[in-house]
């Protein structure tokens, strides 16, 4: 709650909804108003309060006991009942299975991970709006992970798809899930947690899942059966996207466990001694670029103004495409050549005003803007890197556009290179310093040595 200063008390009136039509006093003023002073409170505070009051007066009223039973008592101290869900109920079963602070993570009605709100970065929020009972999330997974069973060289996935029959009991921070099916000769129970300890908070925040399943045979026969568990590499699944990365998953033994662990790294220092330089607009020409408008002149700009105005920098060479001409009125369109799109990065400098539809270095494909870059505001230039991997073996062309004329109404663009790798020193090249950087392990406790899928030789 906020109290108005004594000016705005004097010289305006508070009105609760703007339509009232009444003022209404501030707090001090309605305390000189109705003429209680704090000194006529102080004087008037031992007669306003009732009492004195004895232990038996309260006995009148309440009684100490409250008259609760035994019984009643009794319960508040008793261990609850689990609960089951089987059938369509599973859907909308989400227990939160994640230590504190260790991102989001829900165990599915069917033994499933979902959720994976690992990465502050990315929006998942939930989705809808209102009640969330009206409309509850479902489970849903940004990566690819679960468990199957083998039985006999027949496989059953661990989830609502592999069996028929799956039942959901919760005893929280437990859960266990028990799979049948009429195909399948054994019996699962899945007994899933994290550790989790009330009033221990650090053996409380362990990124940990723990899966323990347990096999059934209810026939008369021996069954050969394994257990196989797969996870996606999901380090920098975002920021990845525009790196020169490469995802690894390393097989380790450790005392009592034997992992995958899965995580991203950069690769090589960053320089690409194979890199095109596609244009660096020195030569005193366009050369095939188009030129539409003024804006871009009838060539490359040779740096800053001869006045200073423009704080230009991080150029290489002499020649640029700038479109300051000592104002920003002019505007104007340089396109490109047409070109194949052989190598997987496109690279180049930038600097100028910050809009992102009107003052854009932009990359045509199909008719369409897939990527685009705008300045930030400075005249200091800063390198830009596409990953264009989707698009190789494509005809593309480059477009840079100054269609402003307000303040700060100008771009400058140098060295577009075309190259295997981002340049030296972009944050596209510091995966580890991006928000979704990290590693996620899939382990087996015990000595015995597993064995290694696809996925974890890559």
């Amino acid at each position: 709650m906020m109290e108005k200063t004594d000016a705005e008390q004097t010289s305006g009136h508070a009105c609760c909804s703007g339509t009232c039509g009444a003022p209404t006093a501030g707090r001090r003023s309605f305390i000189k108003a109705t003429g209680l002073s704090a000194t006529l409170l102080a004087a008037g505070r031992t007669n306003v309060m009732a009492g004195p009051f004895s232990q038996a007066d309260f006995e009148k009223i309440v009684p100490s006991d409250k008259k609760l039973g035994k019984e009643w008592i009794a319960g508040l101290y008793a261990r609850g009942n689990p609960l089951s869900a089987t059938g369509e109920d599973l859907k909308y079963i989400g227990m939160p299975i994640n230590g504190i602070c260790t991102g989001q993570v829900y165990l599915g009605g069917d033994g499933k991970l979902w959720h994976w709100n690992l990465d502050a970065s990315r929006d998942q929020k939930n989705k809808g709006s209102g009640p969330r009972f009206l409309d509850p999330d479902v489970a849903h997974s940004p990566m690819s992970q679960g468990f199957a069973l083998q039985v006999g060289g027949k496989a059953f996935a661990l989830d609502r798809n592999g069996f028929e029959n799956v039942t959901f009991t919760n005893q929280y921070p437990m859960a266990t899930v028990d799979y049948a099916d009429g195909a399948c000769p054994v019996s699962v129970r899945l007994q899933a947690y994290t550790p989790f300890i009330p009033l221990n908070r650090d053996d409380s925040s362990y990124p940990v899942v723990v899966m323990r399943y347990t096999i059934g045979n209810p026939s008369d026969r021996e069954q050969e059966v394994a257990i196989a568990g797969w996870i996606e590499n999901f380090s920098n699944a975002n920021s990845g996207k525009h790196a020169a990365g490469t995802k690894h998953c390393v097989y380790r033994e450790l005392d009592g466990i034997s992992t995958v662990e899965c995580s991203a790294r950069f690769d090589g220092p960053g320089g690409d001694p194979e890199k095109v330089v596609f244009a660096d607009f020195e030569g005193g020409t366009y050369g095939d670029w188009t030129v539409e408008g003024a804006a871009f002149g009838t060539k490359p700009s040779t740096g800053p103004d001869a006045a200073g105005v423009q704080k230009l920098s991080g150029m290489q060479g002499n020649g640029l495409a700038n479109t300051w001409t000592g104002s920003d009125e002019l505007q104007g369109k340089l396109i490109s050549p047409a070109f194949l799109i052989e190598k997987p990065f496109i690279n180049f400098l930038i600097g100028g005003g910050a809009h992102p539809k009107q003052l854009t270095a932009s990359l045509w494909v199909d008719g369409k803007i897939v990527r685009s870059a705008t300045g930030k505001k400075s005249d200091a230039m800063q390198w830009v890197s596409w990953n264009v991997t989707a698009w190789q073996g494509k005809q593309a062309h480059f477009e840079i556009l100054d269609a402003s004329s307000g303040g700060w109404g100008h771009i400058d663009v140098d060295q577009i290179e075309f190259s295997n790798r981002p340049p030296a020193g972009t944050a596209s090249n510091r995966l580890e310093k991006a928000a979704d950087f990290g590693s996620i392990a899939l382990g087996v406790l015990g000595d015995e040595r597993p064995e290694l899928g696809d996925v974890a030789r890559r």
